[in-house]
């Protein structure tokens, strides 16, 4: 793949980002050393897959960084600190279908919503977004009983849960919202693998839409991957709506 502008300005900020913890003690310098040492061998590598579908703790970890440094987010340094520090109280789950995810959220609901799914977007080949669902606080909001914090958190999402029920019948204050997003874009083979069988798509149903033609707050984004367009697509159904092939993700106990 060729080298393009925008990469040596992204690989020159990061280096700066690199030299400046290093400086503030944040990073060890002999770790980074041998962190280069690696590049200019040729030793790295894709990550080791969890369930051929989802990366590690660590590699969500600079994930973060990487998006708080090249999209302007303004994370703090002790937001990762403390993002390491729980990382390693976590243990994978047994479940083939749930997942630790590493959650960013941003000054507002809209702007978090926009953000991760820009980046799930991007890590696909191609992707879809339905123009009827707007993400400003008149058409997009969470569910009532959630509340946005703004900062890193983790979170444990099952990914297969109630599969085949109505969101209507199944949200809660548990309910995945920009958790699911953050998913999309940290497991971009999760995404590819959904078939609607094995790997279900999902609803995003911690959220609340509004859309075109519709009563107010009725409708439910969901995530889909069109199989045939190889796409990842981004829509919004009724709450109503039951379908054998979708599942409702859920918070459970990080």
């Amino acid at each position: 793949m060729a080298t393009t502008i925008e990469d040596l300005v992204r690989i020159d900020g990061q280096a700066h980002e690199i030299l400046k913890r290093v400086g503030n003690g944040s990073l060890d310098a002999g770790d980074v050393r041998r962190a280069f040492q690696s590049i200019i061998e040729e030793k790295f590598g894709n990550p080791e897959l969890i369930n051929e579908m989802f990366v590690p703790v660590d590699v969500q970890i600079a994930n973060v960084r990487d998006w708080n440094l090249t999209r302007g987010w303004n994370l703090i340094e002790a937001h990762f600190i403390e993002a390491q520090a729980a990382a390693q109280q976590l243990v994978w789950p047994d479940d083939s279908l749930t997942a630790h995810v590493l959650v960013p959220y941003l000054d507002t609901v809209q702007r978090t919503f926009d953000e991760l799914w820009g980046i799930a977007a991007t890590r696909q080949s191609s992707n879809w977004r339905w123009d009827g669902l707007n993400s400003d606080s008149k058409h997009l909001r969470l569910l009532e009983g959630i509340e946005h914090q703004p900062g890193l958190r983790w979170e444990t999402i099952d990914l297969g849960a109630d599969r085949n029920a109505r969101p209507r019948d199944v949200r809660n204050a548990r309910s995945a919202h920009a958790g699911v997003l953050a998913a999309a874009a940290h497991f971009p083979k999760w995404v590819t693998a959904m078939d609607g069988d094995k790997v279900p798509y999902v609803w995003i149903p911690g959220y609340e839409a509004t859309v075109p033609g519709k009563d107010a707050w009725q409708d439910v984004p969901y995530l889909y991957w069109n199989r045939i367009s190889r796409q990842v697509e981004l829509r919004a159904y009724w709450s109503d709506y039951r379908y054998q092939w979708w599942a409702a993700p859920v918070l459970g106990e990080s």
